[in-house]
């Protein structure tokens, strides 16, 4: 095994298991047991658990949502902009597990060297997720596909059903909901294509003036 293929082992293996486990209940030799590897040389590539969260984050989840980005913006119009970016997000949490909110809540506030460098690139990768929906959504009001009067708050609300929706998918909770709601049979579904046309039903692509005239 090469050097590098050997140093991805250990990131990939630390990453699920701080998904799975959480950062703070991870060590080292679990690390190492889960790579294959002995205890030492994963001290031979990293100085620390730090340094592997670290470089977990930014060599392996930011550049996933980087390349989220990108097939994203392949995609024609916004209804399918949208549907692509929550269908890759997903997938990219069915692979990782659906932690990743709660990892980075545990390592929000870290100690350590490097706990400001963990901080920022946690903050870039949910900034690039957000920058990521207000370019479809910016695009999506040129085109007049949608409207809206608050691109920053249209990003939040659409991101919200979006994290949500995947969270509850993911952890196969997602049409448990329907026993919340006596109005809906327990044996109705709904999914990405119902969620993405009701996210754009409430930016309707007519301006205030315009609807008043219909």
């Amino acid at each position: 095994m090469n050097k590098n293929s050997k140093k991805e082992r250990i990131l990939y293996s630390a990453l699920a298991l701080f998904m799975e486990k959480g950062y703070l209940n991870t060590k080292i030799i679990d690390i190492s047991m889960k790579a294959g590897i002995g205890k030492g040389t994963v001290y031979e590539y990293f100085q620390s658990k730090e340094e592997i969260l670290l470089l977990a984050l930014s060599q392996i989840i930011a550049k996933d949502f980087q390349e989220i980005r990108k097939d994203v913006m392949k995609e024609k119009g916004c209804y399918l902009q949208m549907k692509a970016y929550l269908s890759k997000h997903m997938r990219l949490m069915e692979k990782y597990g659906s932690n990743l909110p709660d990892l980075a809540q545990q390592i929000s506030m870290p100690s350590g060297t490097k706990a400001e460098e963990i901080k920022q690139v946690l903050q870039n990768i949910i900034d690039l997720q957000y920058q990521i929906m207000a370019d479809v959504l910016k695009q999506g009001q040129a085109a007049q596909e949608i409207y809206t009067e608050n691109l920053s708050l249209a990003t939040t609300i659409v991101m919200g059903a979006i994290n949500q929706f995947i969270t509850l998918k993911v952890q196969g909770q997602l049409n448990q909901w329907n026993l919340l709601l006596p109005q809906v049979s327990d044996t109705e579904t709904w999914g990405e294509d119902q969620l993405i046309q009701m996210l754009m039903e409430g930016m309707n692509p007519h301006s205030p003036a315009e609807r008043e005239k219909l």
